[in-house]
């Protein structure tokens, strides 16, 4: 039985998004804005770059983010990426940790978006 029938969750209800890249740096949303979904104890994003992970942000409950003070299940956070390499492929996963609740699966992390991104070149080629 894999994660996502011991703990069932609707991958396309969470969302990340790339925002603002630029030759060093990228800022993501990752989040919820669905009324469904309980907030995360612990999750996290992970960036790559050429199949190696060369980042991990964890960020706990206390962390997130509403985007209305009257709806309490709907939740995100931000993060920017800095240091990057330009003109690099880099590919971020968001992942939640599981709760108590899933069993034998507890504790463990499950992919639940993720995305791809290019940093700007140093300059443009010339024509």
């Amino acid at each position: 039985m894999s994660i996502f029938e011991s703990y069932h969750t609707k991958t396309g209800e969470w969302t990340l998004v790339i925002h603002d890249v630029s030759q060093s740096t990228a800022t993501v949303w990752f989040g919820t804005l669905s009324a469904n979904l309980l907030m995360p104890e612990e999750a996290r994003i992970l960036l790559f770059k050429d199949e190696n992970q060369i980042e991990e942000i964890v960020f706990t409950k206390d962390q997130w983010l509403r985007p209305f003070s009257k709806l309490n299940q709907r939740f995100y956070a931000v993060h920017t990426f800095t240091n990057l390499e330009s003109g690099c492929h880099y590919h971020v996963k968001f992942e939640r940790k599981l709760p108590t609740q899933a069993g034998e699966y507890a504790n463990e992390w499950q992919d639940i978006s993720s995305g791809e991104f290019d940093t700007l070149p140093n300059s443009l080629p010339h024509t």
